[in-house]
């Protein structure tokens, strides 16, 4: 992981990596995006409910899995967010993944999460959703032909005072293949996107911290009837 600690600090990110789920608790409170890198564990409900409120607050996470059992703590989040989402499988992988505007098999879609990457490395042996649903789109097929990379964004029926999240089913790329095939990029990128600025900006929020509710409400029913007009 300290590829990705220096990729983000050069970025201007201030990054800690917690040892425990304690550390990692007390810390999302002065924290804008947070990272959950799945182990083969059932997590306590404390980090469930601390990651699910630390989205709901209108902050980004990223959800970082692999191919199973490495996927027990990523599902248990998911669980309270997306239930009918469940990550399993062990596919082999170990391949590139090109840019595509229509993914289809071993491709990732042009998005301002891959904006200059031409290629990605998938991981090494990566999960699958059980299926794709809302609030999350998707973002990257696997060489295999499943789905390997989602993203839950406002355009995708997020709702307003929530924040951006990214499941990734290869989190061996942060360390394999790390400087060859994207993922130096695509994870600036991913960090830069789940901040959220762009929203913020538009709704008059906050660019730091919770995103009110009723702000976030008077800006959806603005929307609303914008679009009815």
């Amino acid at each position: 992981m300290k590829h990705s600690g220096a990729a983000l600090k050069g970025k201007g990110f201030n990054v800690k990596c917690a040892e425990t789920e304690k550390d990692f608790i007390d810390g999302l409170e002065s924290s804008d995006v947070a990272w959950v890198v799945s182990s083969d564990k059932e997590p306590t409900d404390e980090l469930v409910d601390a990651c699910v409120k630390f989205q709901r607050q209108g902050k980004g996470l990223a959800l970082w899995a692999d191919n199973q059992p490495y996927t027990a703590t990523v599902n248990a989040i998911l669980n309270n967010i997306a239930p009918e989402m469940v990550l399993s499988g062990k596919t082999p992988a170990n391949k590139v993944l090109s840019a595509s505007f229509h993914p289809r098999k071993g491709q990732f879609k042009r998005h301002i999460i891959t904006s200059g990457i031409s290629q990605l490395f998938e991981g090494i042996t990566i999960c699958y959703p059980s299926s794709v649903v809302e609030p999350f789109e998707l973002l990257a097929n696997s060489t295999d032909g499943n789905p390997c990379m989602m993203y839950a964004d406002y355009t995708t029926n997020l709702p307003t005072e929530q924040g951006r999240m990214i499941v990734d089913c290869g989190f061996t790329k942060l360390y394999h293949n790390f400087d060859t095939a994207g993922t130096n990029r695509y994870i600036r990128n991913v960090c830069v996107w789940l901040l959220g600025l762009d929203h913020r900006l538009a709704i008059g929020a906050e660019l730091q911290g919770p995103i009110p509710k009723p702000l976030a409400q008077k800006a959806h029913h603005t929307k609303d009837k914008k679009s009815r007009t």
